[in-house]
């Protein structure tokens, strides 16, 4: 398909800009400034060093030195794993540019891949329109995620729905379960769920379209053991000799954010000045 003029002006524009984001991003990623857009680089700096000078990641938030590392933990041994492949040693500020450049690439993956899979799923759209999609998601991202795990976590959790997607178009076509996607995805979203949290969303949403929608409870279980697979072996050899602990940081940590505790204490409390 031909692109028309607007296509063009489009994709050049949005490239320019991206041009420029990805300069402004390197350029201060090696900066010395503590943190930037959008970023708690600051808390999760600690997590890394921490977990780089000790072997340790989880400790006992109610014991001093009071530390609370909330996601789940997979970034942090990820990204200890690449410090740890570079020669020589790192200071502080060396470890900070890694991690931010690795999120930049990251993001640049997830942008990437999503644009990918559209074209593979609506063939008829021209290939500048593609591009510019990508190209869009790139520079409108940065602002809530630009030196933060979610990085890590948008990429395992497009990889997940993005296959998942292709299951669903493979299998209106063809009248098959492709179960290699299935399980491709279930992988990916035991490492997001093993990044973070909020993967058991994806997990949910997923799950409830194989249940509810589609009725097939095998297929199901089939994901269901991937996930199980992939993060239950990982959460024993990062956290072991201390999952009392990885509980009290990832999910009592949570708690006041997620949790329904403070009605029955703001009922109780009412209840008591009456």
């Amino acid at each position: 398909m031909k692109n028309s003029l607007y296509e063009r002006l489009i994709f050049f524009i949005l490239l320019i800009y991206a041009a420029i984001n990805i300069t402004a991003r390197f350029v201060l990623a090696i900066s010395y400034l503590p943190e930037i857009g959008g970023g708690m680089s600051i808390n999760m700096m600690y997590g890394i060093v921490h977990l780089q000078q000790t072997g340790i990641l989880y400790l006992n938030p109610e014991h001093a030195p009071f530390s609370i590392i909330q996601y789940t933990p997979y970034y942090y041994y990820f990204i200890n794993f690449i410090v740890k492949l570079l020669p020589g040693e790192h200071s502080l500020h060396q470890i900070m540019v890694i991690h931010r450049i690795l999120c930049l690439i990251l993001n640049i993956l997830y942008c990437v891949l999503i644009s990918i899979t559209i074209k593979k799923i609506f063939s008829g759209i021209s290939n500048k329109i593609i591009a510019s999609f990508g190209l869009l998601l790139f520079v409108t991202t940065p602002n809530i995620n630009f030196e933060r795990i979610d990085n890590l976590y948008l990429l395992f959790t497009s990889i997940a729905l993005c296959s998942f997607l292709v299951y669903l178009i493979s299998k209106e076509k063809n009248n098959k379960v492709n179960k290699k996607l299935i399980i491709i995805s279930g992988i990916a979203c035991g490492f997001a769920l093993l990044t973070k949290q909020t993967a058991i969303w994806t997990i949910g949403l997923l799950s409830i379209w194989i249940l509810v929608y589609e009725r097939n409870f095998k297929l199901w279980i089939q994901y269901i053991l991937t996930i199980a697979i992939v993060f239950i072996p990982h959460i024993i050899y990062m956290a072991w000799d201390h999952l009392g602990d990885f509980k009290l940081n990832t999910i009592d940590g949570l708690k006041n954010g997620i949790g329904v505790d403070w009605l029955r204490l703001a009922g109780s409390g009412s209840g008591g000045q009456g």
